[in-house]
């Protein structure tokens, strides 16, 4: 048989009313059952809308179901399910919509599995994807973890107790969080009840010219299970690249986001804050880091050094401009 002749009795096999590549609609509560490869279905649901696809008895057969004439709904059972999660039903709304069919072996089980659809409800199994590309698009569930994850020219994450970070960004405009639980802050006692510091550090950029776009800070500060903290003192916090040499903070201790008061209620305090302005950093010489500074006023802390926890995210925003 020439390549022609079979190219033309393909063709053929799908002449409209006559061709037995088009299988005849079973009607309503009827069974669609395929008998060769690459039969059409189409269906006329004047009469009712209900079919049923039964398993097949064979791999590698490709089938299409269409809703030729829309006189309702046709609601398809796929016997034991058309994916991977075992779903049976699918609706047609409309005429015209269709859903294309590939049979496979499942162990010693053959199942469907829908291969394309157009205008019904086929659900869609989970995927990972490199790149995808719509003109339009309706998402009516996205759950995206940890988006744009870079791992080129990250800095570091400190390795201090409950801190963890997810680096975000195209490999240029990095989005680095920072996530701390309960992370403990030592505050030491002073004589004469003076005044107190403590520090954390966070992260250290990579070496280079560092511009930061942005720094936010949704933290708490919670001093309620320490018995040497006052649960109704007062202080200050801050982000910056260098810790206090004393109990004030300024200048560096503060450049990545201003110092701020905070005030113990029942031990607890919320610390939120932003950068109000993108700042650039040189780091050529040596990397710089990101602190979490702390102040605790005359009194506050009072007959011991004592810890405070601290929790949250601090999200810093930046661009490396280079090492040299």
């Amino acid at each position: 048989m020439s390549v022609h002749r079979t190219l033309e009795d393909l063709f053929k096999a799908f002449t409209p009313n006559v061709g037995p590549g088009l299988l005849k609609d079973p009607g309503s509560a009827g069974n669609i059952v395929f008998g060769m490869w690459g039969q059409i279905c189409l269906v006329n649901t004047t009469g009712g809308g209900a079919r049923t696809l039964p398993v097949p008895t064979r791999a590698g057969v490709l089938a299409g179901i269409v809703l030729e004439t829309d006189g309702a709904d046709l609601v398809l059972t796929v016997t034991n399910g058309y994916n991977r999660d075992g779903d049976t039903s699918i609706t047609f709304a409309d005429a015209g919509d269709y859903v294309l069919f590939w049979s496979v072996k499942i162990g010693t089980a053959y199942r469907w599995r829908a291969i394309a659809q157009e205008g019904t409800n086929v659900a869609v199994e989970e995927g990972t994807f490199d790149t995808i590309t719509a003109t339009t698009a309706s998402i009516t569930t996205l759950t995206v973890t940890n988006a744009l994850i870079t791992g080129a020219g990250n800095g570091s994450v400190a390795a201090g107790d409950g801190i963890t970070g997810v680096e975000n960004g195209d490999g240029v405009i990095h989005r680095t969080t920072i996530t701390l639980a309960s992370t403990p802050i030592t505050v030491p006692w002073v004589a004469d009840n003076a005044a107190t510091f403590g520090n954390e550090q966070l992260y250290t950029f990579p070496e280079g010219r560092i511009l930061i776009l942005g720094v936010t800070a949704d933290l708490s500060l919670d001093v309620s299970g320490d018995a040497n903290i006052s649960n109704t003192g007062e202080g200050d916090w801050a982000l910056g690249t260098t810790i206090p040499s004393d109990a004030t903070i300024s200048g560096d201790d503060e450049n990545l986001l201003p110092e701020t008061a905070l005030t113990f209620i029942a031990g607890v305090d919320a610390l939120t804050g932003a950068l109000a302005a993108s700042a650039h950093f040189d780091g050529t010489s040596t990397a710089k880091k990101a602190f979490f500074n702390l102040i605790l006023d005359i009194g506050v802390v009072t007959t011991a050094s004592s810890v405070a926890l601290l929790s949250g995210t601090a999200t810093f925003t930046w661009i490396n401009l280079g090492d040299y």
